[in-house]
């Protein structure tokens, strides 16, 4: 590999982990040479190889590292990893329950899990997509446990569940049954007004998603644009100061214009 590669891969990889808060391999020769490694099992001409993949190979390389680190017990490694974790997995969390106390119970008990299943892992290149997926399935169980799908006058729909006399009575021994219900029937008409914009919502995430390749910038955007959130209460959820909230949102949308996902997704809308 010339030197010219060499220095460009370096400093890709330094943006990456910079970008992303990453501390466990800061200044790594070894770590740079993993990535360096991986892309050549993918690449020939190592000059030619894009941006992009550079950072995925970072990533692939750093979650050997988040899962390896994750085993030393006791260590001041192990708890920078599950530090680390953290700010990966609480944004996605916010984003998919739209409440930051429950956000922060997912992300918590998703944590516990890796912990426990952690040895589980058969790829440890993989590992943030494992640790996504028990994220992604407790929301679910957590979703699964307030709605049930049933066939209403609006066709297929979530509703919420109704309380039985068994829970009800429980509530109202405990002076909570109208809160409860009053959260439930407003969590039902939420879930169904968002279901009317999800197939776009969905399509525009995506989009950010593969624009950005950052789950907290996009997480930032969604909040400003999509959920009406102001810069104070999206930098109190992502627990960054608003003067970081402005630069980010000033820096994305610069990269989201000259991001061919994004454009064709609004030539397809206009269409």
């Amino acid at each position: 590999m010339i030197d010219s590669g060499l220095e460009r891969c370096r400093a890709e990889v330094d943006a990456e982990l910079s970008k992303r808060g990453w501390m466990l391999v800061a200044a790594d020769a070894e770590f740079l040479q993993s990535v360096v490694q991986e892309l050549r099992t993918r690449y020939n001409d190592f000059a030619a190889v894009p941006t992009d993949a550079i950072a995925r190979a970072t990533v692939r390389c750093y979650a050997r590292v988040l899962y390896d680190t994750c085993g030393q017990n006791g260590s001041e490694r192990q708890a920078r990893a599950f530090e680390e974790l953290w700010d990966y997995l609480f944004p996605i969390a916010v984003y998919r329950l739209h409440d930051g106390q429950a956000a922060q119970d997912a992300t918590q008990q998703t944590l516990l899990k890796i912990f426990e299943k952690r040895a589980t892992v058969r790829d440890p290149g993989n590992f943030l997509r494992w640790c996504d997926q028990i994220l992604l399935n407790d929301i679910y169980e957590r979703f699964r446990a307030q709605y049930e799908r049933r066939l209403t006058e609006r066709g297929d729909d979530y509703v919420a569940k109704e309380i039985g006399l068994a829970e009800l009575a429980e509530d109202e021994m405990s002076g909570e049954s109208k809160q409860a219900e009053k959260i439930l029937s407003d969590a039902a008409q939420d879930t169904f007004a968002a279901a009317l914009q999800a197939p776009m919502q969905d399509a525009l995430v995506a989009a950010l998603r593969a624009c950005l390749e950052n789950e907290r910038h996009v997480t930032l955007l969604v909040e400003l644009f999509l959920n009406d959130k102001s810069i104070g209460e999206v930098a109190a959820q992502l627990q960054i100061t608003p003067l970081n909230v402005q630069v980010i949102k000033s820096r994305v949308l610069q990269k989201l214009r000259a991001c061919s996902e994004m454009q064709e997704l609004f030539k397809d809308w206009l269409a």
